[in-house]
C-alpha cells in the first residue's frame, strides 16, 4: 500500500533489502488447495505458501491506545477529505447480495462473504490487532492448515501489511474511528472454489509524534490510507478435510499513502514524518478512492 507503486517490482524484497521500490507495494501469493479422491477419501495438499520476508514485531502496549475524543473532534480529523463521508469501521464493509454461484447455494455464498467480512475486521480494524499485533482473531477465521504459514509470513516479513494492519510500536490512533470504503464481489474460481474479492481503502487517523508541523497543515495530514486489493477463497466445506475448512488467503496487494516509509518496509503502519522544512504532507484525494489504480499515484517512497 505505498505511494508510487508504478515502479514496484514482483521480486522478493528480502533479496533487495535497501530497495526503495520494494517498499512501495506489499504482495501476498496465492495458496492453492488440491483435492484428490483416494478410496472415497479426500487428500488435501497446500501447494504454495505465502512469501516469507524479514520483519520483527515489537509489542505495542498501552502506547497505541487511542485518545478519547468527542464525536466532533473525531469528525474534524477527516473534515475536508473524501473520508469525511466514509462509513465508520465495519459499517464500511457492505456484503454483496447472496446469490447462487455455480454449485454454491445462496446460503453458502452468504456464509463465505460474512466470514470474509469478519476476517477483514479482524485483520484491519480489531484493536487487539492494531495495538498489540494479536493474530489470534484473524487466524481463527482461516483454515487450520494455513495458519502456521500465514503466521510466519506476518511475523517474519515486510509483507505483513498485505495480510493485516498493525501499528508501529510508537504509533497511536488519534481516535478509535477508522473510516472504510470499498466493495466485495464473489465468483467461482478455476478449482471450483468461491473467490471473494475485496477492494477497500482503510483510513487511519494517527497522532503525530515529534513536533508540530509548520504553518497550516493540509487537510488529512494526520491520515494514513491503506488500500488493499485481495482475494479470499472458500471451498465446499463437506468436501475438504477438517484442517482445510475455513477461508484461504488468495492473492493480494497492499499500498499505503502518507506513511512512514521505514516502518512500512518493516511491516508496520505509522504516520509519515515531517518534511525537512517542517511541513506536513497529506494523501492525494484520489488515494481515498478504492477505484483508483494505485499505479497512477506518485509519492516520495
Amino acid at each position: 500500500m505505498p505511494v508510487d507503486p508504478s515502479q514496484s517490482s514482483e521480486l522478493d524484497p528480502s533479496e533487495h533489502p535497501g530497495s526503495r521500490t520494494q517498499r512501495r507495494r506489499r504482495r501476498r501469493q496465492v495458496t492453492r488447495l488440491t483435492i484428490v479422491a483416494v478410496a472415497a477419501a479426500l487428500v488435501v495438499g497446500l501447494l504454495l505458501a505465502p512469501v516469507v520476508r524479514n520483519l520483527v514485531w515489537g509489542s505495542g502496549g498501552s502506547a497505541n491506545t487511542p485518545v478519547a475524543m468527542s464525536s466532533s473532534q473525531a469528525a474534524s480529523l477527516f473534515a475536508g477529505t473524501p473520508a469525511a463521508s466514509f462509513a465508520i469501521g465495519d459499517a464500511g464493509i457492505q456484503l454483496p447480495a447472496a446469490q447462487q454461484q455455480g454449485s454454491y447455494s445462496a446460503a453458502d455464498v452468504g456464509t463465505a462473504t460474512q466470514l470474509t467480512k469478519q476476517t477483514l475486521v479482524a485483520a484491519r480494524l480489531d484493536p487487539a490487532m492494531l495495538q498489540r499485533g494479536d493474530l489470534s482473531g484473524y487466524l481463527a477465521k482461516l483454515a487450520p492448515s494455513l495458519q502456521p504459514m500465514v503466521t510466519s509470513a506476518v511475523q517474519k516479513g515486510g509483507g505483513a501489511l498485505s495480510y493485516v494492519t498493525r501499528l508501529a510500536p510508537t504509533a497511536k490512533l488519534a481516535v478509535d474511528e477508522i473510516r472504510v470504503s470499498g466493495t466485495m464481489s464473489v465468483s467461482v474460481g478455476s478449482d471450483g472454489q468461491l473467490v471473494i474479492s475485496a477492494n477497500y481503502t482503510w483510513v487511519y487517523p494517527l497522532d503525530r509524534a515529534g513536533g508540530k508541523p509548520k504553518g497550516s497543515p493540509p487537510l488529512g495530514s494526520n491520515l494514513v490510507i491503506v488500500h488493499t486489493v485481495e482475494t479470499y477463497e472458500w471451498y465446499q466445506q463437506a468436501k475438504v478435510a477438517a484442517t482445510e475448512r475455513g477461508l484461504r488467503t488468495g492473492g493480494g496487494n497492499s499500498y499505503a499513502y502518507n506513511k512512514d516509509c521505514n516502518q512500512f518496509g518493516r511491516g508496520y503502519l505509522a504516520l509519515a514524518p515531517l518534511a525537512a522544512d517542517g511541513h506536513a504532507d497529506a494523501p492525494a484525494a484520489k488515494a481515498y478512492d478504492p477505484k483508483t489504480d494505485p499505479n497512477t499515484l506518485p509519492g516520495p517512497c
